[in-house]
């Protein structure tokens, strides 16, 4: 992708059809609920963050993370769905974060 990211698009493989999940996303994976898409892309400072977004898109995006650094890369759910590895920080001290994924 580029600077400005690219649409995550989930595409119904016996239909053809195409449904845009974020418009801006750098980086996309389920999530475990299976209803939902945790995407990185950037807010409204232009600092990528780790957003959940419905994959039928009458939800708006939820926010889930506000560093002020940002996060670099998504990196795997833990097996019992409930964390989130993300890399970031800056160039001379890189980060492993664990960001929870439970809505409470």
């Amino acid at each position: 992708t580029g600077d400005n990211g690219s649409e995550a698009v989930l595409i119904d493989l016996a239909s053809g059809e195409r449904t845009t999940v974020h418009k801006t996303a750098r980086e996309a994976l389920w999530h475990p609920n299976g209803e939902d898409v945790l995407v990185l892309a950037p807010d409204e400072n232009e600092v990528l963050q780790v957003w959940q977004q419905g994959v039928d898109s009458r939800r708006s995006a939820r926010q889930l993370t506000r560093f002020e650094d940002g996060v670099k890369m998504l990196g795997v759910v833990s097996q019992d769905g409930n964390t989130l590895a993300v890399c970031g920080g800056t160039e001379g001290q890189p980060a492993l974060m664990l960001v929870e994924l439970n809505e409470d």
